[in-house]
């Protein structure tokens, strides 16, 4: 009987210990993820400033100080894209005075793996309101960048391919062909591009954008 007692207690011993042992491996791991996850929300900052220093630069009076602040946050976006403070600085950025800071705002939003899609309308606004031939140019391009999640912008693009100038319609036409079948139903604006545009160079876009809305 007693070797009976004497085998019972080791056989629950070499069972507790492992058991044990996997509970402590757990509990690490987890310790673990808890820290990676509290290493990813942390700021990352750039250039020994935080992004909250950063985005109060953003209510300077001096626009190369805001353009400073929106590329320094750009950078921020890169190591942590989905900051929900640092896109909502910048999409309100986008109705800034001056016109570079709404272009490098909007570049920043659209870095990879951010592209807000509540950042469009400020786009648009960049696009429609612009007195800058070249603005109105890049704004369509990083309208473009946003792929099929910019559907909302189809149809301003294909206004955008009447535009007097020639670089404008051109990027409007680039940009269509990156929303791809978002932008299908910008394509009879996009074929009389093709057919009747004034540069050759436009013409061409709109031929290529015309495949990929199709």
């Amino acid at each position: 009987m007693a070797k009976t007692v004497g085998h019972t207690a080791d056989a629950r011993a070499m069972t507790t210990r492992p058991t044990r042992a996997a509970f402590r491996l757990v509990c690490g791991i987890a310790l673990v993820c808890a820290g990676f996850a509290a290493g990813c929300r942390a700021d990352p900052g750039y250039r020994g400033r935080s992004s909250a220093e950063w985005m109060r630069d953003l209510e300077s009076r001096d626009p190369m100080v805001r353009a400073d602040a929106v590329e320094a946050l750009r950078h921020v976006l890169t190591l942590q894209p989905r900051s929900p403070e640092v896109v909502d600085a910048l999409i309100r950025t986008l109705s800034d005075t001056a016109d570079m800071v709404r272009i490098a705002a909007g570049r920043a939003l659209a870095t990879e793996g951010v592209r807000a899609p509540a950042a469009l309308p400020g786009l648009l606004g960049v696009l429609a309101d612009s007195a800058h031939a070249s603005v109105r140019a890049q704004a369509a391009d990083i309208l473009g960048t946003f792929g099929s999640a910019g559907a909302p912008a189809a149809a301003a693009l294909g206004e955008a391919l009447t535009d007097p100038a020639p670089q404008v319609r051109a990027s409007a036409a680039g940009a269509l062909g990156r929303l791809g079948g978002a932008g299908a139903a910008s394509a009879p604006a996009l074929r009389r591009s093709a057919t009747s545009d004034s540069s050759a160079s436009v013409r061409a876009i709109a031929v290529a954008a015309l495949g990929s809305v199709r």
